[in-house]
Order: structure tokens, then C-alpha cells, then sequence
């Protein structure tokens, strides 16, 4: 049968060197079979044209049937053989480079995803270049994100959602004397007195909801 697909999908069938799968590519604590040709096997790809009415679908089977046979049929070629090249600069070993030359092409002449490229020789000279990157601005705190930050806090039994309405209220209003936050179209911003706030409570206790649980009991 592999023979047969392979003349259908146009492999070399020398290529072939295995008669049955390898343990080491076929697992049998797999859940399930692997998507591969059936025992159906047509004469020619264009029997697909008998069976899709539109070219685009008769031309999407054909490349699936195509992928799925050379898949199917790399499981019985020798290995990809390749050397791997391992370079760093002297006075500079951290920086280090490394690639694969292949030496023997194997299975990857009957299914290859993605092309190998032909890697040039170590030379004896590097060219230095400068990468700058910069973290992108974080986005301003709205609303939203605070709501959904003490929404969090309701795991632990701490504040319902009228309370959190209420809590946002009360120190977002200018003429409140706990006026921590301003409120531009929902984007929010420490006030001077909410800075501070802010300062003195980081890392503390107080900042924490174990703690408050804790108080509350």
C-alpha cells in the first residue's frame, strides 16, 4: 500500500527504506489515530473531481490528501541527518551563535514544512549592531479595570457590590475629605492626597485582604 501512494503522490519510493512505522514515531497510548490516507487508495488525484463539484473545493482535497500521504509515508525514511555548528565570538563568549547543516535530506525529501535553508560558514569576523527597545506606555486606569480589580476581592467576602459603588463614590468626590481619585471619563488619576495614600499603605498590611478577613473576625 505505501508503494502505491507514493506513486499516487509522487515519492521516490527508495526513499522508503522502512516496511512498517517506527515505534519511535508511532505511539500506541495514543488517544486516537492520526489523520492519514485509508486503505481507499484512488488510481489518481483527479478522482477527487468526481466527487467536489467546485474546482476550488477539487483542488483543496487534492492538497490534503497530498499533505496527509507524504505525512504519512516520511514515517518510513531514515532520519534527517544535519551537523550542528556552535560559534562565539572570543573575546565575547556569551555571545554565541548556533545552526544545522544538513548532511542528509531523508525524510524531509517526501514532507519538508518548512524549507531549510543553506547556512553560510563561521567567519572569522562579527559585525556588531545595536537592537533599542522601549516597553510600551501602560494604559491609564479606568473604572473598568478597578472595578474588575475589586471584583477579584470579592473571593474573599470582602465588600459587596453596592459597597464598591458606593466606596468609588466616596473617594472620587471633590467635596468628600477621603477625595483620593479624579474621574476623567473614566479614566482615573491619584490626587495629591490619593498619592500619598498610595505611598504609606504600599507593602503594608493594610493593603492586603488576608489582613482585612482577618480584622473583620
Amino acid at each position: 500500500m505505501p508503494i502505491k501512494i507514493a506513486a499516487l503522490v509522487g515519492v521516490n519510493t527508495n526513499l522508503l527504506t522502512h516496511r512498517e512505522a517506527r515505534s519511535s514515531h508511532v505511539k500506541s497510548s495514543a488517544t486516537h489515530g492520526a489523520n492519514r490516507p485509508g486503505s481507499n487508495i484512488p488510481e489518481n488525484l483527479d478522482e477527487f473531481n468526481q466527487i467536489f463539484d467546485k474546482k476550488r473545493d477539487r483542488e483543496c482535497a487534492k492538497d490534503i490528501y497530498t499533505v496527509l500521504a507524504r505525512c504519512t509515508l516520511a514515517i518510513l525514511a531514515e532520519d534527517y541527518v544535519y551537523e550542528e555548528v556552535k560559534a562565539s565570538l572570543l573575546e565575547y563568549p556569551a555571545f554565541e551563535t548556533k545552526f544545522n547543516i544538513p548532511k542528509k535530506l531523508n525524510y524531509r525529501k517526501i514532507y519538508n514544512p518548512t524549507a531549510i535553508k543553506k547556512e553560510k560558514d563561521v567567519g572569522t569576523n562579527a559585525v556588531p549592531f545595536v537592537f533599542e527597545g522601549a516597553n510600551s506606555k501602560p494604559k491609564a486606569p479606568t473604572k473598568k479595570w478597578l472595578y474588575a480589580k475589586l471584583r477579584n476581592y470579592g473571593k474573599y467576602g470582602v465588600g459587596t457590590g453596592a459597597t464598591q459603588q458606593n466606596t468609588m463614590s466616596e473617594i472620587t468626590n471633590s467635596k468628600a475629605n477621603a477625595y483620593l481619585l479624579t474621574d476623567k471619563q473614566g479614566k482615573l488619576d491619584l490626587t495629591d492626597q490619593g498619592m500619598i495614600a498610595a505611598v504609606l499603605c504600599e507593602k503594608t498590611y493594610i493593603a492586603s485582604p488576608n489582613i482585612t478577613i482577618r480584622l473583620l473576625r
